[in-house]
């Protein structure tokens, strides 16, 4: 995905399936979730036909509404399951978005501190 996304652009959601030891095996089951703050995960995506190759999977959609949004890919095999999420921005962010995004952050940053208290310094 790029950086800045305007309204009306298409939007290009490009994700990598890998393991430690090269490429994923057969896949059982890929979604793609596209979903506005504040709004359930609506928007699904199937990609069975958007194997790009090499364990790239690949999905296009039109977003006409600014504000924050979210992807979700759900992709399993038999042994294992991931759901990556990330947060990107279309257009302007209202208040109530920028607030959201600054909450997150600030989670992050918290998550970060406690962590290194807890690390012992030698």
């Amino acid at each position: 995905m790029t950086e800045k996304i305007d309204p009306g652009e298409v939007l290009d959601i490009q994700a990598l399936l890998s393991q430690f030891d090269g490429e994923v095996p057969e896949l059982g089951h890929i979604e793609f979730f596209i979903w506005k703050n504040g709004e359930e995960q609506k928007k699904q995506y199937f990609s069975e036909h958007a194997d790009v190759g090499n364990g790239i999977y690949r999905v296009t959609t039109i977003i006409e509404d600014e504000g924050l949004y979210f992807v979700k890919l759900v992709a399993n095999t038999s042994e294992s399951k991931v759901m990556p999420t990330k947060q990107f921005t279309v257009g302007s962010l209202s208040e109530l978005d920028s607030i959201h995004c600054l909450r997150r952050v600030m989670n992050n940053i918290m998550k970060v501190i406690i962590k290194s208290k807890h690390t012992k310094c030698k």
